[in-house]
């Protein structure tokens, strides 16, 4: 590889991993905000909003790249299916902010690679070493103690957490499998407008009122933005960059939700939440460089 080459490619991968932190700290605002707002907004009016600001972002993305809905991309199974995973996982994640801390929501969603990991041995038929069955085993631990069931410490609504971190894996496992020639773009567009009749059906079975302070409008509509411009931030950073440069700082939502936390919810992780937390997270990164480390050509033997 030439030295011109390789320096383009160090830059493409730092401007990639910048963008990577800037989405998850945008995801992680999002979730403050979210916060925030439920206990005078209800689960199902977060979602409408989040639904309706982020396809007008799509639709508006859509019409400059040229790409659209194809009939081909909306009669696939793994598109629907896709779109499930990613129902469940908000209708669940949202349910959740009301009952617990943004802290506690964020770590044990930390969790969802080493869920992928377990589908991916299941579903797709990927071999796992020990090695990593150790260190999955070692991210569940950090769960569990977590969530510390059996204790006084145990939130019910971790479950509700742990369903959509269910989810989120039906979501990324169906993404691995989808056709090729779908725009990463539209399969975006079609999961998000797919999420307002779905807070509609939820603010109608919850039977909440719609009368919502200005001041709560503006958060939703903000949480609605951010939250678009954070995941446009992700696709881009996965179109410049190496994936197996910049996935590793997704971990980053995690330290940018305490911050957070701490600052705009005054929430202080306690000892447990913390130590779980980090447990998971040096789980998944001994996950992810082992596969890298698989994934790696072989290196000729010069004798």
């Amino acid at each position: 590889m030439s030295t011109t080459r390789q320096s383009t490619e160090q830059a493409e991968n730092f401007r990639a991993i910048l963008l990577m932190v800037a989405s998850m700290a945008g995801f992680a605002f999002t979730d403050a905000i979210i916060k925030m707002v439920s206990d005078s907004a209800g689960a199902g009016q977060i979602i409408i909003f989040q639904g309706v600001v982020g396809s007008l972002v799509f639709v508006f993305m859509l019409l400059r790249s040229g790409e659209w809905f194809t009939r081909k991309l909306l009669l696939d199974k793994m598109v629907l299916w896709r779109v499930c995973g990613d129902l469940l996982a908000i209708v669940c994640i949202m349910s959740s902010f009301r009952f617990m801390t943004l802290g506690t929501i964020s770590a044990i969603m930390q969790i969802q690679p080493l869920f992928l990991t377990i589908a991916a041995i299941l579903f797709l038929r990927e071999q796992v070493s020990w090695f990593r069955w150790g260190a999955i085993a070692l991210g569940f631990v950090g769960a569990l103690i977590i969530i510390r069931p059996g204790t006084d410490g145990f939130n019910s609504a971790s479950l509700l957490v742990l369903v959509g971190v269910i989810g989120l894996t039906l979501r990324d496992l169906c993404t691995r499998v989808l056709d090729s020639s779908h725009s990463t773009l539209v399969v975006a567009a079609v999961a998000t407008l797919a999420i307002i009749p779905a807070g509609v059906g939820l603010h109608l079975v919850s039977h909440s009122t719609l009368d919502l302070q200005p001041q709560t409008v503006v958060l939703l509509l903000l949480s609605g933005l951010t939250g678009a411009i954070s995941y446009f931030a992700i696709v881009l950073a996965m179109r410049v960059g190496e994936v197996s440069t910049i996935a590793p700082f997704r971990y980053s939502r995690l330290v940018a939700a305490f911050v957070f936390a701490y600052v705009l919810l005054g929430e202080r992780p306690d000892f447990a939440t913390l130590a779980g937390s980090i447990l998971i997270v040096v789980a998944g990164l001994v996950v992810f460089y082992r596969e890298r480390y698989k994934a790696r050509p072989a290196v000729a033997d010069p004798a």
